[in-house]
């Protein structure tokens, strides 16, 4: 009989962990943080490479504490154009409470298979009226010459 007791506490425990993880109630935990201006906020882009792919992360710093939330254009370019790349340009969602002291995740993307010249290519990342720019530390490697390069958004 008390299995029964202890089973319905961890049953709980666990419903109340889930409920407080639920993008429901991280809303009303960053309810008094105000929606991010553009002019307050400072966009990076960087990458790394794992298992052939590179992952193409936005990162956002802020003036003051506030939630980030849209959409932000993604492009590969080389010598100044679009690369030829499946889903180039691509749309990210931005999420995220953003803070001035550090800088955070809020966006991200995955790039596959790319086996054409290595040379001029930028990532460039576009908010609102923001524009950031970087080049690639990490160009995926080329799996198959017969299979066109991917950019895909994570959700």
């Amino acid at each position: 009989m008390q299995r029964t007791p202890r089973l319905a506490r961890t049953i709980a425990a666990i419903a109340v962990a889930v409920a407080a993880a639920s993008p429901i109630a991280a809303g009303a935990r960053f309810g008094s943080a105000p929606t991010c201006a553009t002019s307050a906020l400072r966009l990076a882009v960087s990458d790394q490479g794992t298992s052939g792919g590179a992952f193409i992360g936005i990162h956002a710093r802020a003036q003051a504490r506030c939630v980030l939330a849209g959409r932000a254009t993604l492009t590969i370019l080389q010598a100044g154009r679009p690369a030829r790349i499946v889903g180039n340009p691509l749309t990210v969602r931005l999420k995220g409470v953003v803070v001035p002291q550090e800088s955070r995740l809020v966006g991200h993307a995955w790039w596959f298979g790319w086996c054409r010249s290595r040379k001029a290519l930028s990532v460039v990342v576009r908010y609102r009226t923001l524009t950031v720019r970087g080049a690639p530390r990490y160009v995926p490697r080329c799996d198959s010459s017969s299979a066109p390069s991917r950019l895909v958004a994570v959700r």
